[in-house]
């Protein structure tokens, strides 16, 4: 099953009553029951629809998680929290919860933190073979490579990649900061958005280290953030939060090419 991570604007306007910061769709246990999990500043929350009412089961404490994801066995869910500070030193973490089949009850396996100076990460990736994280780091500008164990215990970070670069908008942009992160359907290659630095990185993985093979320069200051993949693998979206814009990349998986093909709804860059 593939399971999507949506953003707080886009879930408010779907969902009303219920707030959060990031949230996984209802999807149905091995009870038939339907299933959420919800980020809020603060918790995960756990709802469950039964008769057509939602009502909130569960919530565990968790400091501002800003991304959630779901393996796709079902079995464990895993969220980055977005934080500048974890065990009195500069960094964020990441957690790792363990789903119960019958009412989807999360329990906490690990929580880890990240290399120093990954401050306030921002979104993470799991791998399609279930082996490894990555994690976009917002504000230290890195990119955090983490081992995962088949019981879905989290390792100490790998691999951290620095990035550096800026662009035009001298509030936002002074500095390099990675938004988001997407595995090919393959899990041969990842992609990324640098906000701070308006473009698209490509990397190649091997054996659960990754390697830059391109960078793609989006539009100066427009920001680029949201990434999604179609199931084929041979376009990549990215929504860029500055300008309004939306641009469509094809990717080549045999010459590593990523490519933009179409950009619409151009707007101002704040």
């Amino acid at each position: 099953m593939r399971v999507a991570c949506f953003s707080r604007r886009a879930f408010l306007g779907g969902a009303g009553a219920i707030s959060g910061a990031a949230l996984l769709p209802m999807r149905a246990n091995e009870s038939g029951r339907l299933i959420e999990y919800v980020a809020t500043a603060e918790s995960i929350d756990v709802y469950r629809r039964d008769a057509g009412q939602t009502r909130k089961v569960q919530s565990l404490p968790s400091q501002h998680p800003s991304s959630l994801t779901l393996d796709s066995s079902g079995r464990y869910l895993f969220a980055v929290n977005e934080i500048d500070d974890f065990q009195s030193l500069p960094t964020g973490c990441v957690e790792s919860y363990r789903v119960e089949p019958v009412d989807g009850h999360l329990g906490l396996i690990s929580r880890v933190p990240l290399s120093l100076s990954a401050t306030m990460p921002r979104q993470l990736a799991l791998a399609p073979d279930r082996r490894f994280l990555v994690v976009a780091v917002y504000g230290g500008g890195l990119y955090n490579v983490l081992p995962v164990s088949s019981n879905g215990e989290i390792g100490r970070v790998s691999q951290a990649i620095k990035e550096i670069g800026c662009s035009v908008n001298p509030h936002r942009q002074s500095t390099a900061h990675p938004h988001s992160v997407v595995f090919h359907p393959s899990g041969n290659f990842l992609f990324s958005s640098d906000q701070g630095a308006d473009r698209i990185s490509v990397f190649r993985i091997d054996d659960g280290q990754i390697t830059c093979v391109q960078r793609v320069a989006a539009v100066p200051g427009s920001g680029p953030a949201a990434l999604t993949i179609e199931s084929s693998g041979s376009h990549l979206w990215v929504q860029h939060e500055f300008s309004g814009a939306t641009s469509r990349y094809r990717f080549d998986a045999t010459s590593e090419l990523l490519t933009v093909s179409e950009v619409s709804g151009h707007g101002t860059a704040n």
